[in-house]
């Protein structure tokens, strides 16, 4: 039995760790639930596990070698693409929805428990907004 799951885990790469850990966190505001070095945990224990890297082994050398960024630096490059899709059309109610959120959150200055979405929208002013933007193509 530990053979098979010795060579499971040596035939995962590090595409698949990226993927499961890009899977459980879609936008930034997730991480006000989670705490990111919790997660970062659970990252650098799955790229030390998946090519048998030794538990002594660096941080940083874990994130060389495995080409990954840090799972907060992800989430923040996730949410500013999941923004600059939805803000990039005027007439969507996506686009409604967000602008009013923020300005709701910097109005009444209760952004404390959304902090990092309200950072990645400020962010974004130079988005170029059209109506009727077609994002397919």
């Amino acid at each position: 039995m530990c053979k098979i799951l010795k060579d499971k885990w040596t035939a995962t790469s590090f595409q698949n760790v990226r993927e499961n850990l890009q899977h459980h966190k879609k936008t930034e505001a997730t991480l006000n639930k989670i705490s990111p070095p919790w997660l970062e945990k659970i990252q650098y224990a799955a790229i030390r596990s998946a090519p048998g890297f030794p538990i002594t082994t660096p941080k940083n050398i874990l994130l060389a070698e495995s080409k990954l960024a840090l799972i907060i630096e992800r989430a923040k490059f996730l949410c500013d693409c999941q923004l600059t899709k939805s803000l990039s059309n005027n007439s969507s109610y996506t686009y409604k929805t967000i602008k009013r959120f923020y300005y709701i959150s910097t109005k009444h200055n209760n952004s404390k428990t959304n902090r990092l979405l309200c950072n990645r929208i400020a962010n974004l002013d130079n988005i170029d907004c059209r109506n009727n933007y077609n994002i397919y193509i």
